[in-house]
């Protein structure tokens, strides 16, 4: 039980591990993408980092919460409440982004700001493109 409850605790912290790795990867894809100065860097990056772990930590609870609604309600779903429960994530997400972006007006000129979002989605989108690759890899491996 004891091993178990360690085991468990080690890929959690490996997972939370991968996690900051992903963000420190996105952080300087943006940084070097966006040609932020090292004073705009430091001023962003904390807004960063709080955004990214917020959107984080909101897809974790949401998922936790369709895992034990489904397990709980196996032979029929409440749909409309699955339905309210996306709508209502997409709206946090969105206040997240809000809060995130009146940050970093403050922090950034409008036109670095702009860059500093095509460096985002260009991120997004390499990740996303890579992705099957990465898949690949990982079952091939031993």
């Amino acid at each position: 039980m004891v091993w178990i409850t360690v085991n468990s605790l080690s890929a959690e912290e490996n997972a939370n591990t991968n996690i900051q790795k992903m963000h420190e990867k996105k952080w300087a894809y943006i940084v070097e993408q966006a040609k932020l100065t090292p004073d705009e860097a430091s001023k962003v990056k904390p807004v960063f980092m709080n955004y990214e772990n917020a959107v984080w930590e909101l897809h974790e609870k949401n998922r936790e919460t369709l895992n034990n609604f489904l397990k709980e309600n196996k032979t029929q779903p409440n749909y409309e409440l699955l339905n309210d429960e996306y709508v209502n994530l997409q709206i946090k997400q969105a206040q997240l982004l809000k809060n995130y972006h009146l940050k970093l007006k403050k922090a950034l000129s409008p036109e670095k700001l702009f860059h500093y979002y095509q460096a985002e989605r260009t991120f997004k989108r390499k990740l996303l493109h890579n992705l099957p690759q990465e898949r690949k890899l990982q079952k091939n491996r031993p």
